[in-house]
């Protein structure tokens, strides 16, 4: 099946690992095919990088690893 997510619900995915969302994402990698257009990628950049988000993503280099692995896991 191809699932396209929000990037609301891949930062929710990211930030919280016992969430639904983490839950959707897990299954959607696994066994389905994650369809990510550019505007969802570019709203996933714009949401990570957000300043009130800031104190949970240290060190700086774990946004651009969720990053990473959407592309890595999207077709």
């Amino acid at each position: 099946m191809k699932v396209v997510l929000d990037a609301n619900v891949i930062v929710s995915a990211a930030l919280l690992k016992r969430s639904a969302a983490f839950q959707v994402f897990k299954a959607v990698i696994e066994a389905h095919y994650l369809l990510i257009s550019e505007s969802t990628l570019d709203e996933l950049r714009d949401v990570l990088y957000r300043p009130h988000l800031e104190k949970y993503f240290h060190p700086e280099d774990t946004r651009p690893s969720i990053i990473a692995a959407v592309l890595n896991n999207a077709k």
